[in-house]
């Protein structure tokens, strides 16, 4: 009889992208918060505005030509890839805006545009009713039939969202939900919940020689390590409780989505963490998370056969 070979179908899984988003909870609280996001008509004029005075990073003022038209708050303005968004309406004919800090510099006679935004096939700005919370990079959001994905972030009670672009028109007032979790940028590590088994002693007079046990709970605990980097808004959430007394009770939302589709999420309460940084060294954080209770859910990666 010949030698059969069976070749069993794999593929060895990475962590290369995987993704970790985390949300503070209200007190008291153990589920996610949902969001609504309605799309809308867009209005206004396009308009570009051009700097009269170079701004450096972290700049919250900016001197420019005369507006052609008003600003609301929370507006956003592009330069390139880049963007910035007020903080607060400029008047018709102002000469000065206010945004929020600047990450980069801007130079004298750089321009500003203002774009109303588009729901239809290619924008890559769409306009939005007053945004209940502040959406980071990355968000994935559903409007129908068609998927959104932010490219930049916007603030709360904005009305644009930067988006990747459109390959399908959204029709106005359709609406999409979102937990609007930050990502932890910096993140070093893979931080999936390892599980810890709760083990009981039940060995009895009918257990002979043997010794017997069952399991009464499961811990699962994670290690976050992430890299302090500045507008790291998940990371920052993680520091506020480990920095603040007054947060210290708070429990957090996270979400691990590794790049086949496996997710692991739930409630966790962070309780410990430790930073590092030797002499002309990066900053480093690493954060004990306890998930809470029975809310942790595990999504297996859809089954493939290669």
């Amino acid at each position: 009889m010949s030698n059969v070979v069976l070749r069993y179908p794999g593929q060895v899984k990475l962590t290369t992208n995987t993704e970790i988003r985390v949300r503070r909870l209200p007190l008291g609280v153990r589920s996610p918060i949902t969001f609504t996001i309605t799309a809308v008509t867009p209005s206004g004029t396009a308009a570009n505005i051009t700097l009269t005075a170079e701004a450096q990073i972290g700049a919250t003022s900016l001197a420019v030509s005369p507006l052609g038209g008003a600003l609301a708050a929370n507006t956003i303005l592009s330069l390139g890839g880049a963007t910035v968004v007020t903080s607060a309406a400029a008047a018709s004919a102002a000469t000065t805006i206010t945004v929020f800090p600047l990450n980069f510099t801007l130079f004298t006679g750089s321009i500003l545009a203002f774009s109303p935004g588009a729901l239809t096939i290619g924008s890559t700005l769409l306009p939005v009713a007053a945004l209940p919370s502040e959406i980071d990079v990355g968000t994935r959001l559903q409007f129908g039939a068609q998927r959104v994905v932010t490219t930049g972030r916007a603030p709360q009670g904005g009305t644009q969202l930067p988006v990747a672009p459109l390959t399908a028109a959204i029709v106005a007032n359709t609406s999409a939900t979102t937990r609007a979790l930050f990502a932890v940028v910096g993140c070093m590590s893979s931080p999936i919940p390892s599980p810890e088994p709760k083990l009981v002693e039940t060995t009895n007079l009918l257990s002979g020689i043997g010794k017997e046990q069952v399991i009464a709970g499961v811990s699962q605990t994670m290690t976050v390590s992430f890299e302090q980097i500045s507008g790291d808004l998940g990371g920052e959430e993680i520091l506020t409780i480990l920095r603040d007394v007054t947060q210290f009770n708070r429990e957090l939302f996270f979400e691990v989505t590794l790049p086949d589709g496996e997710r692991h999420e739930g409630v966790a309460l962070v309780t410990a963490g430790s930073e590092s940084g030797e002499i002309q060294d990066k900053r480093m954080i690493q954060a004990t998370l306890q998930v809470q209770g029975a809310t942790y859910v595990y999504t297996p990666a859809p089954f493939r056969f290669y």
